[in-house]
C-alpha cells in the first residue's frame, strides 16, 4: 500500500458523509522504540482510527505538555533520526490504508531542506504535514512545494486568532484546519473548552470545509461532543501515556461500538484518548516530571509589557500625501547619529579632522543597508523565491527583513571606500567605530521591541515579555498571558556592558591597529550565539544550526585571528590616524588677525604694513 498516501481531506469528507466524523490518533515516532511506535500506529488504524498523526521528536518541544515532552526526549535519547520518520511512514502505509500525516515543528523541515523533506515524505506514502509553529505567511516555500507534490498541509487556528488570521489558515490549509480546543499546551482535561465550538463556527464562516478539533479531548463523551459540530476529533496523549506504562501496542486503540465514540471501547481507559500532541498541561508519565502548572499570566508585576501597536508607526499627512514613519526606523536613525558622534570624538582624539567621519559614513551607511537586506534575502530564500513570488518584495525593506551581519559586511565595504577617499586608516576608523557600533545596535534592538518581534522562548521568569495573542508571530495554541524571553533587552544590556568592557580593554591593553574592532567582533559574536539559541522566529538552518549562529561564530573566529595577526604585524603604536602622505594639518593655534585699514582710493592695506595672511587647512 505504499506510495502516495490517501488524501486526508477525502477521508474527513467521507466520514462526515457517513454521519460519523473522523477520528485522528497521534503517536510520536520512536517511542518507546521505533518498532513499537510503528506497531502502535498500525493498531490504531486497525481498530478504527481514520487517520494517523505521526509526531517527529524534537529537541525543544516548547509547545508540548510533559507527556509528549517526556516521550520525545526518550525517543531522541534512543537514537531517533529524521530518516526514521520516513521509515515509519513507509512501513505503516505498507500495512494499513489510512492517511498518515506527519506533525513536526518547522525547524527540522528547514534543516532537512523543504523540497527534499516534501519529496521524501511523498515517496514514503505520507499524506502531508501538520506544522504547529508555522504561520502561512512565513511558509511560502512549503506552500509551493506541497502544492506541486499534492501533499496536504494543516495549519493551526486558535480561539484568540483574528478573523484575518483564520481566513489565512483556511485559505492555506489543504486537508483540514486544526482547531485548537483550548488555549494552552497539550494535556488531558475533564472538560473540552467551550471556545472550540465557537472557533469551528468562525472557521466555517471563513470558508473552511473541514475543521478538526484537538487538545483537551480525553473521553469518548468528549469525542462525541466534538463530532456533533466539528468534522473530526484529534486524540493522542493518552496513547502515549499507555505506551509509557508498558501497554502492548494494540492496547492504546481498542475499537468502540459507536462510530462517534470509538475512543472509549468497553474496558478501555477513557483517559487514554486525550490530545497531547501540540500543547497543554497533561498528567506526567509515570516516573517523569510533574504535571505542568501552566504559564505565568501577563499580570505578573515585573513582566515587560509590549508597547501599544499605535506606537510602532506614525503617519505624517500633508494634504493628500501621507508618510508612514516607523518607530523602528527612528531607532535605527538614532543609533546612526549616536555612533557618528561617538566615532567623531574618538577620531579627533587620534588626530583626525573633526567630522571627517561624515565623509566616511556617507559610503558606509547606504552600503550597510544594502548588505543587511542582501544577507537577509539570501538566508531566507523561501520567503522571496517561489512560484508566484513578487520580485519587487526583495527591495521592500520597509516590510522588514534586515540582518546585522550583512550590515557589517556592507558597511565595512563602504567604510573602506570612505577611508580611501579621506586618507584615514581603515583600522583606525574601525577601532574608533567599535563602541558606537554597539550603542547603535542597542538602540536598534529597542526598535525590535516597538515592532513586537524577535522574542525568545516561553519563560516563567518574572521579567518575561508580554506578547499579544493577535501578534502574527505569537505561537498558535499557547495560552494568552504566556511570557517570552525579552531577547531584545538581553542584547541591549549585553551591548551596553560591551561598550564598557571594550573601552576598559582598550585603555589597559593599549589596543590599536584594528584590535579594538576585533574585541567588538568577539564580544558581540559570543553574545549573539546565546541570543539566537533562545529565539523562536523562523530561520534557515545549516547542519542543524541557525545561520546567524554560524555568522556569530565566524565573527568570533575573525576577531581572534585579527588580534593575532595585527599584534604580530604591528607591535607598536599607530603613528597617525592617516595613511602616509594623506595627513591632515590642523590650523595653527593662537593666530591673531590684525585690523585691515582702507585707503581713500578703496584699496586695503594691513594695519601693520605687512601682508595679511589667512590661515589655511591642508590635507596633503
Amino acid at each position: 500500500m505504499s506510495g502516495r498516501g490517501p488524501s486526508v481531506a477525502e477521508t474527513v469528507r467521507r466520514r462526515n458523509a457517513e454521519a460519523a466524523g473522523a477520528l485522528i490518533g497521534y503517536l510520536p515516532v520512536g517511542f518507546p522504540d521505533l518498532p513499537t511506535s510503528i506497531d502502535a500506529a498500525v493498531a490504531m488504524a486497525e481498530n478504527g482510527v481514520d487517520a494517523i498523526e505521526l509526531g517527529l521528536p524534537y529537541s525543544d518541544p516548547v509547545m508540548d505538555g510533559p507527556v509528549i515532552q517526556e516521550a520525545t526526549q526518550a525517543a531522541i535519547a534512543n537514537g531517533f533520526r529524521l530518516r526514521h520518520g520516513f521509515e515509519a511512514v513507509r512501513e505503516i502505509r505498507a500495512r494499513v490504508d489510512v492517511p498518515v500525516l506527519v506533525m513536526t515543528y518547522y525547524n527540522p523541515v528547514l534543516q532537512y531542506g523543504v523540497e527534499r523533506f516534501a519529496t521524501d515524505l511523498a515517496e514514503a506514502g505520507g499524506s502531508g504535514l501538520i506544522t504547529p509553529d508555522l504561520i502561512p505567511d512565513e511558509g511560502a516555500e512549503w506552500l509551493a512545494v506541497s502544492e506541486r507534490l499534492g501533499l496536504d498541509r494543516v495549519f493551526l487556528a486558535a480561539p484568540s486568532s483574528t478573523d484575518a488570521r483564520l481566513r489565512q489558515a483556511v485559505d492555506s490549509s489543504r486537508g483540514f484546519v486544526y482547531a485548537v480546543s483550548t488555549m494552552g499546551i497539550t494535556g488531558a482535561r475533564t472538560d473540552v473548552d467551550s471556545a472550540a465550538r465557537t472557533l469551528v463556527d468562525r472557521l466555517r464562516a471563513a470558508g473552511s470545509e473541514s475543521a478538526c478539533v484537538g487538545l483537551g479531548i480525553s473521553t469518548g463523551e468528549q469525542v462525541a461532543e466534538i463530532l456533533a459540530y466539528a468534522d473530526g476529533a484529534i486524540v493522542g496523549s493518552a496513547l502515549v501515556r499507555a505506551l509509557a506504562s508498558g501497554a502492548s501496542p494494540p492496547s492504546p486503540t481498542p475499537p468502540a461500538a459507536s462510530p462517534r465514540a470509538r475512543a472509549c471501547a468497553p474496558g478501555a481507559d477513557p483517559s487514554r484518548y486525550n490530545r497531547d500532541a501540540h500543547r497543554g498541561s497533561g498528567p506526567a508519565v509515570p516516573g517523569g516530571p510533574p504535571p505542568s502548572k501552566g504559564r505565568v499570566p501577563v499580570s505578573v508585576p515585573l513582566s515587560i509589557p509590549s508597547p501599544p501597536e499605535a506606537w510602532s508607526q506614525y503617519d505624517l499627512t500633508i494634504g493628500n500625501w501621507t508618510l508612514a514613519i516607523h518607530t523602528y526606523a527612528l531607532c535605527i536613525l538614532a543609533g546612526i547619529i549616536v555612533a557618528t558622534i561617538m566615532t567623531n570624538q574618538r577620531l579627533k582624539r587620534r588626530g583626525a579632522e573633526p567630522w571627517v567621519v561624515l565623509d566616511i559614513i556617507i559610503w558606509a551607511v547606504p552600503l550597510g543597508i544594502v548588505g543587511a537586506r542582501v544577507y537577509h534575502v539570501l538566508t531566507h530564500p523561501g520567503d522571496y523565491f517561489f512560484d508566484g513570488a513578487d520580485p519587487w518584495e526583495v527591495i521592500r525593506i520597509w516590510n522588514g527583513g534586515n540582518a546585522i551581519f550583512g550590515g557589517l559586511i556592507g558597511g565595512a565595504v563602504g567604510a573602506f571606500i570612505g577611508c580611501r577617499w579621506t586618507g584615514v586608516r581603515f583600522w583606525t576608523f574601525a577601532d574608533a567605530l567599535a563602541p558606537g557600533l554597539l550603542a547603535a545596535q542597542a538602540l536598534g534592538r529597542i526598535g525590535n521591541w516597538f515592532n513586537h518581534e524577535l522574542f525568545g522562548l516561553p519563560t516563567t521568569l518574572p521579567w518575561g515579555l508580554e506578547i499579544e495573542t493577535t501578534n502574527p508571530a505569537f505561537p498558535v495554541g499557547l495560552p494568552a498571558g504566556t511570557l517570552f524571553h525579552p531577547t531584545f533587552l538581553y542584547e541591549v544590556v549585553w551591548n551596553v556592558v560591551g561598550i564598557a568592557v571594550i573601552l576598559l580593554l582598550e585603555r589597559r591593553l593599549r589596543l590599536q591597529w584594528g584590535t579594538v574592532f576585533a574585541a567588538y567582533l568577539i564580544w558581540y559574536g559570543v553574545g549573539r550565539v546565546w541570543f539566537e539559541s533562545i529565539r523562536i522566529d523562523p530561520s534557515e538552518f545549516f547542519w542543524g544550526i541557525r545561520t546567524n549562529v554560524w555568522a556569530a561564530l565566524l565573527a568570533v573566529v575573525i576577531g581572534l585571528v585579527l588580534v593575532v595577526i595585527q599584534k604580530r604585524e604591528h607591535p607598536g603604536a599607530e603613528p597617525s590616524a592617516y595613511r602616509p602622505g594623506r595627513e591632515w594639518t590642523p590650523a595653527p593655534a593662537g593666530i591673531e588677525f590684525e585690523d585691515v585699514e582702507s585707503d581713500s582710493d578703496g584699496t586695503t592695506t594691513p594695519a601693520s604694513g605687512t601682508d595679511a595672511e589667512k590661515p589655511t587647512v591642508s590635507r596633503t
